[in-house]
């Protein structure tokens, strides 16, 4: 957990710990493995019953109505994978990475991850070729999504309003901004608390949950 939490090389943890460094990674693994496999109880969507909660949290904000959570992307940067095809995790930014799909609640509460995609996937394919989306599409919550301009308009997931002409729009687009930043300073967070997330450290590593 200290290795997360600083993004020190692992040699050094080893030598405070009096570990070798094949030992300290070894823990990682393991310690990884166990956090993946407890995600699915406390990453999830909220229950249709306890929408309206949700809608009210997101709409205290900045008066955005039927807003249920807010999208966006983030690569965490890796190692090359190597072969066979490691061109397809350099992302634009021009780094090898993983591309993170993620979506918070208004407490900045991640309620969905998807982290099986390269950093060359484009935000907007990754979602729409998500199990969360087919949820969506199914019309199974009454709530819609806030999203940046990258990805494509839906009646489920609203975008901002590209050169508005009157009050009104940009209105909106003031209340689309401010309630979606929800979900960058919950990445900020997240990179924050877990500063391994910052740092090639390792190669690629997916966890389907």
């Amino acid at each position: 957990m200290r290795y997360m939490a600083t993004g020190n090389f692992q040699i050094t943890l080893g030598d405070c710990s009096d570990m070798s460094q094949p030992s300290v990674s070894k823990c990682v693994r393991n310690v990884s493995d166990a956090v993946a496999t407890l995600a699915p109880d406390y990453i999830k969507f909220p229950f249709p019953e306890r929408e309206e909660e949700f809608l009210q949290e997101f709409a205290s904000i900045a008066g955005m109505p039927g807003v249920i959570g807010c999208i966006d992307g983030t690569h965490i940067p890796i190692k090359s994978p190597g072969e066979p095809n490691p061109e397809l995790h350099r992302c634009r930014k021009n780094f090898f990475s993983i591309n993170v799909i993620g979506v918070c609640d208004a407490r900045m509460i991640f309620s969905n991850l998807v982290v099986s995609w390269p950093g060359s996937a484009h935000d907007s394919r990754i979602f729409t070729t998500s199990r969360f989306c087919e949820s969506l599409q199914a019309r199974e919550y009454r709530g819609l999504l806030l999203g940046d301009s990258g990805y494509a308009l839906h009646p489920y997931l609203l975008t901002p309003i590209h050169n508005p002409a009157n009050e009104k729009q940009r209105k909106y687009n003031r209340s689309h901004i401010k309630t979606r930043t929800t979900i960058e300073r919950t990445f900020g967070v997240w990179k924050k608390r877990f500063a391994v997330l910052q740092h090639c450290r390792s190669k690629a590593v997916y966890y389907q949950k």
